[in-house]
């Protein structure tokens, strides 16, 4: 790993320190790699990634020093940190990779100022977003949010187009699950800043309807009341509720689950409760008694 010049009087590490002995325990399965090792070896493995953790988590805080220090070195600081995230962000220790997701806010202070770091901790976040470990997935959705406002209408537009990208090619139900959450997110994030994103994503979510995984459908239905509320009625009655009567009849008994499971959801989100179609929907995808679980008569 690249070396930059950090104070071990630092004023953050004994809050790190203890933040690190509950973090620790998070990814369970990083300790497979440490298997066959004696105790002294996992103490000494333990003791790097927390050295790797703390150094993650000061390099905005570097970055700034070194900036503020000779503001001609600004380009060379800059340049140092471009392959420095890029070969934190491939660090074989899951708790590296989400620490650096996790710092993501706090390097766009520094990075803003330059527009192909900011290209660089897009690309980098995306990677992290079909991370095999949730704790890195959830913490690459947080960091895709917080580089939205940074990035150009284009690249936000490209952002959506390559969250859709994976969830039409990825087959794992966990990273599907995390990439509709980021793109959740986006909708409601620009509804207001950006419409013409926002309206992009539901438009590209209507044509997930259609996915060949299951799964896909399956959570399309189930982000239904997010986008309702980030779109508005309109876009609902035009375009949302289309989509969710096609997802009541899929062939998939799973799909038409998720659909009768989320709309009490769904009414909520729209405070309006269309009772008849409620009841149609609910009698296609879950049978009577479903609806009678409801409290549904679908008349």
């Amino acid at each position: 790993m690249p070396r930059m010049s950090m104070s071990q009087e630092d004023d953050t590490f004994e809050e790190f320190d203890e933040d690190l002995l509950e973090t620790l325990g998070e990814l369970p399965d990083e300790n497979e790699t440490f298997s066959g090792t004696s105790n002294d070896s996992l103490t000494r493995e333990r003791q790097a990634t927390i050295e790797q953790i703390f150094f993650v988590r000061n390099i905005p805080r570097t970055l700034r020093k070194e900036a503020n220090q000779d503001e001609e070195n600004l380009s060379g600081t800059h340049s140092d940190a471009l392959p420095l995230i890029a070969e934190i962000a491939s660090d074989p220790k899951p708790l590296v990779r989400k620490e650096l997701a996790k710092q993501v806010g706090a390097l766009l202070n520094f990075a803003s100022q330059f527009p192909g770091l900011v290209e660089l901790l897009k690309k980098e976040v995306m990677r992290l977003l079909e991370d095999e470990y949730e704790a890195v997935r959830s913490e690459a959705v947080n960091a895709l949010i917080a580089l939205q406002p940074y990035l150009s209408r284009e690249s936000s537009a490209e952002l959506v187009h390559e969250l859709v990208d994976i969830l039409r090619q990825d087959e794992e139900a966990d990273v599907i699950c995390s990439t509709m959450s980021a793109l959740e997110r986006l909708a409601t994030a620009t509804t207001r800043t950006l419409p013409d994103l926002s309206a992009s994503v539901v438009e590209h979510v209507h044509e997930l309807r259609q996915a060949s995984s299951a799964a896909v459908r399956a959570r399309v239905a189930r982000s239904f009341g997010v986008f309702c509320v980030a779109r508005g009625e309109d876009e609902v009655h035009a375009t949302l509720w289309p989509m969710l009567l096609k997802l009541a009849e899929d062939v998939e008994v799973g799909v038409r689950i998720a659909v009768a499971s989320h709309l009490p959801e769904a009414a909520h989100a729209l405070k309006v409760l269309f009772s008849h179609n409620f009841g149609v929907v609910a009698r296609v995808a879950g049978g009577p008694w479903r609806m009678w679980h409801y409290g549904w008569d679908g008349r």
